[in-house]
């Protein structure tokens, strides 16, 4: 309505202006003369109703003439115009909130510069508002469409942040702006946010009912300095606030862990040292609280995916990682093969200090049969597994992970999972995106793309065959363990374990005068000792509490884990 009021003053002040001129408020629209694009935000409705009948021009920042007049004004149909000089440019309306971001400095990874952002949609428009903008991802920098971060700011100095809520989702002051180059239909990282989201809520909503499980995104399209970059996805970011965790009040409370980079922790393959000094540890990155770092117990846990004994680590892993999460999570991980999302591109976090870990994921563009960098990825028949779905894969107990796996698995099968639920959501998307005309925008924008509707049927036969396959993989019988750990149970036994004082070491692989060796998570013998007839017995009250690893040598090396208390 107030796009009705605004365009009704300004034609009854404009008495020079034809019956069948389109004008249109300053702050709806962008010229790119570069492309030859002339592109309004904001629908057609009201335009339509002030200016009834044929069409012939439009008034934006000069004068346009329509190659023939048009009665009405639809939304994603390209118009062939031309400029006061005779230039040709095509002419869109859109329905998609149309953002434009401009700053007078370079904007690089790190630190934000200044700016301004603005926004107008069917019924919404924002004022310009100070922001800072910064580059956002690693891979994602080299492509020659930018990802962005920006924080709303009170004033262009930048010295505080303020909140502003955006197409119905938080107001907040972070907000991510991602530019979706290698996805061939702009598509796969919103859809898997939404479909995880469906699938998987946080397991303390009853207490937090504000809290999500993934992050909100929504199309728009993005001008920068008067030039028009196409398609976007804004999207509130991964932090304590989306994911309600509790406030710092002096102890810890909430914890967030980002893994940020392939380390030793983030896979779960060692137990390196802790700085709390340090916001980075092996991989990951620590997010939240921010009044202050502690390792310690993201570090125990990574230890005790590492060493723990197979026993031992299934019994204390629900207290450590809440199972609901663990298997919604690999069940996702598995039907979208989301290769770079096993170990990295997910966040650890905890309600509280005393709640278990759950995984959060992100960057989700490695996902329905394409790669990371967007090449296609046709495989379907392998299992995704981390190190610690390696650990508790092999619980088949009437209540352990597998069982709730397959259970869960049935379950999602019925109306989640399925070809035509997905393909839905593809169709859905694809549409609301080709409607308003944004494929065509795109290859004006950027050359490099080709808009393919093919991509739709390759992705309907990709995920045919990758859930039968997993079909087939669930339903086949669990097995408690590997051939390599039953041989190693077989030839070597570590008891007690825990252990506090001493442990003993026996078993049929263990000769006479065989050295027995005890390792910590950085490969370094910190005790040894050499056996008897079969049988070692270490003191261990000089080593420090933690996990470690027994190993004995010979013509084949053995070892076994062993947690000191």
């Amino acid at each position: 309505m107030k796009y009705i009021l605004l365009l009704l003053i300004l034609v009854s002040r404009s008495p020079l202006l034809g019956n069948d001129t389109v004008l249109v408020a300053l702050e709806r629209y962008v010229a790119d003369s570069a492309l030859g694009l002339v592109l309004v935000g904001g629908g057609v409705d009201d335009l339509n109703m002030v200016h009834q009948g044929a069409k012939g021009t439009i008034l934006l920042d000069q004068y346009y003439t329509f190659d023939e007049p048009v009665q009405q004004l639809f939304p994603g149909v390209a118009h062939v115009v031309q400029d006061e000089s005779g230039a040709p440019h095509t002419l869109f309306f859109t329905e998609l909130p149309l953002i434009w971001l401009d700053t007078d400095q370079q904007i690089v990874d790190e630190p934000k510069v200044p700016g301004h952002f603005r926004m107008v949609a069917p019924g919404e428009l924002l004022a310009p508002s100070p922001i800072g903008i910064e580059l956002r991802g690693a891979y994602a920098q080299s492509l020659p469409k930018k990802s962005y971060r920006i924080a709303f700011r009170s004033d262009t100095t930048g010295t505080t942040n303020i909140d502003v809520s955006l197409l119905g989702m938080r107001s907040d002051d972070d907000w991510n702006l991602l530019a979706l180059y290698d996805q061939p239909l702009r598509l796969r990282s919103k859809l898997g946010q939404e479909l995880w989201m469906e699938m998987h809520a946080p397991h303390y909503a009853a207490q937090e009912p504000e809290a999500r499980s993934g992050s909100r995104m929504a199309h728009v399209e993005v001008v920068l300095n008067g030039r028009y970059q196409g398609v976007y996805a804004l999207c509130e970011p991964i932090d304590r606030k989306q994911l309600q965790l509790r406030h710092f009040n002096g102890t810890q409370r909430g914890r967030l862990y980002k893994s940020a980079n392939w380390g030793p922790a983030v896979d779960m393959t060692s137990q390196p040292p802790f700085d709390n000094d340090s916001l980075t540890w092996g991989g990951f990155e620590y997010e939240y609280p921010e009044e202050a770092v502690d390792w310690a117990q993201l570090h125990q846990f990574v230890g005790e995916v590492v060493y723990a004994e197979q026993e031992f680590f299934q019994t204390i892993f629900p207290m450590r990682f809440h199972m609901g999460n663990a298997v919604d999570y690999f069940l996702f991980l598995n039907m979208l093969r989301a290769v770079d999302n096993r170990s990295k591109n997910t966040y650890i976090a905890k309600h509280h200090a005393m709640a278990p870990c759950f995984y959060v994921p992100w960057d989700l563009d490695g996902t329905f049969g394409r790669s990371w960098d967007g090449t296609v990825d046709s495989a379907t028949t392998s299992v995704l597994f981390n190190a610690m779905y390696q650990r508790i894969r092999w619980d088949c107990s009437s209540d352990g992970f597998m069982r709730q796996a397959k259970l869960r698995w049935n379950e999602l099968r019925e109306d989640v999972f399925t070809t035509e639920a997905v393909m839905d959501r593809f169709h859905e998307a694809h549409d609301a995106l080709a409607s308003q005309g944004v494929y065509q925008r795109e290859q004006m924008a950027w050359t490099s793309f080709t808009y393919d509707t093919g991509e739709l049927a390759r992705t309907a036969r990709w995920l045919d065959q990758r859930l039968a396959y997993l079909d087939t993989w669930f339903a086949a019988n669990c097995t408690t363990t590997d051939v390599g750990e039953n041989q190693a149970t077989d030839v070597l036994r570590v008891y007690p374990n825990p252990a506090s004082d001493r442990v003993v070491v026996e078993g049929a692989a263990l000769r006479h005068g065989a050295v027995v060796e005890v390792v910590d998570g950085l490969g370094r013998i910190v005790m040894t000792t050499t056996a008897g007839d079969g049988r070692a017995t270490i003191s261990i009250p000089s080593i420090s509490s933690g996990y470690y690893l027994v190993r004995i040598g010979g013509h084949v090396q053995i070892t076994r884990k062993l947690m000191i208390k």
